[in-house]
């Protein structure tokens, strides 16, 4: 059961509700203890389940003037003959020449006279019933009125603390944002010096120059850099962009979800929505093991030809920014710190990538 709508007797339990329409208590229904609001008109009082006794009884009297409805709607068929058997009697002229026919003529307006006389006064009895009729049906339609305006009141305040809702957390996102990249511009980056590892790799990847240069020759795959990011502080390290590179990957993974899928890079279909990777790719396509919602989704930016991308890994606060060299563009996400996390990249088929150390 529903609780009383005064918010000084929140937890009662509604008791029952006021039928006297210009009651002047803005509480239709009551609990005990607001129940002295109505002691003027206790008359006007009912039980809360007595409602469904009144809507049977509603039901009951609708079906009454239904059926009065179609015994009125024959009635008015019924009458239209006798109705126009007199109106076609009133046009008849008189025939004074006749005098049996004028005696017929006589008894025949006398009697129409007499019937009219008395039909009359309760056809306007009945017009005047009607219109009162009409009349307390359309208070029900003004009711019903007023509650569809109320309603939709109550949706747009629905709606309007809904869009503030959103705008709050859009502004609360934008300041977590705005403070992360203030953090990022004051914290003091240390140049972490990795390379591509000849071991955690896709089987078609080489790694050349020394672990600075990795290239695929077949289909498409990752490779994972060394050494693995301590456990604290914050670190930078950068990839170069061929002009011709067709599809590239950067960013950050847990070692081991990678291995477990052999260094592919379908990471959206992994096992649980757990792909082990934080990336961007060149066509601004993000993933993101903590939040299965970025993956295969394009929200980074597109890099540019010859672009150098900058990543800055903040290990004590789990935050991750990707930064063009070339457009300044950023993008950022959270990691999961709990689990090992190395640098690596994805490659296609004859586009390098390359490690920049001095940047």
């Amino acid at each position: 059961m529903e609780s009383c709508q005064n918010e000084k007797h929140i937890g009662n339990l509604l008791f029952g509700y006021c039928s006297k329409m210009n009651c002047n208590s803005n509480l239709k229904t009551f609990c005990d203890i607001c129940r002295c609001y109505h002691d003027e008109h206790l008359q006007d009082l009912h039980q809360l389940d007595s409602l469904d006794d009144i809507k049977l009884k509603n039901i009951e009297y609708n079906c009454q003037l239904l059926n009065f409805f179609e015994n009125q709607k024959r009635f008015c068929l019924e009458i239209q003959t006798p109705l126009m058997l007199i109106n076609y009697n009133n046009n008849l002229k008189i025939d004074y020449q006749n005098k049996e026919v004028l005696i017929d003529q006589i008894k025949q307006i006398v009697t129409i006279q007499s019937i009219l006389n008395a039909v009359l006064p309760m056809f306007q009895n009945i017009n005047k019933s009607c219109n009162q009729i009409i009349q307390e049906f359309n208070k029900l339609q003004q009711f019903n009125y007023n509650l569809d305006i109320k309603k939709q009141e109550i949706k747009e305040k629905k709606n309007i603390l809904k869009k503030q809702k959103i705008v709050r957390k859009q502004d609360q996102k934008s300041k977590l944002l705005s403070e992360k990249q203030n953090i990022t511009e004051i914290i003091q980056w240390q140049n972490l010096q990795i390379h591509f590892s000849q071991k955690f790799k896709y089987k078609y990847i080489k790694i050349l120059n020394n672990g600075l240069i990795a290239q695929n020759e077949d289909d498409r795959g990752m490779v994972i850099c060394e050494p693995m990011l301590p456990k604290k502080g914050q670190y930078r390290f950068a990839f170069g962009i061929n002009d011709n590179a067709y599809l590239i990957w950067i960013g950050i993974c847990h070692k081991e979800y990678l291995i477990q899928n052999n260094y592919k890079t379908n990471f959206s279909i992994q096992s649980d929505n757990k792909n082990g990777v934080y990336l961007i790719n060149n066509y601004g396509v993000t993933n993101s093991h903590l939040n299965p919602d970025l993956n295969d989704q394009t929200n980074s930016f597109f890099f540019e030809l010859d672009d150098l991308i900058i990543v800055y890994v903040d290990m004590d606060i789990g935050y991750i920014k990707w930064e063009s060299k070339k457009s300044n563009n950023q993008y950022s996400m959270q990691f999961d710190t709990s689990q090992d996390v190395y640098p690596c990249a994805g490659i296609t088929a004859f586009s390098p990538i390359f490690i920049v150390q001095e940047f």
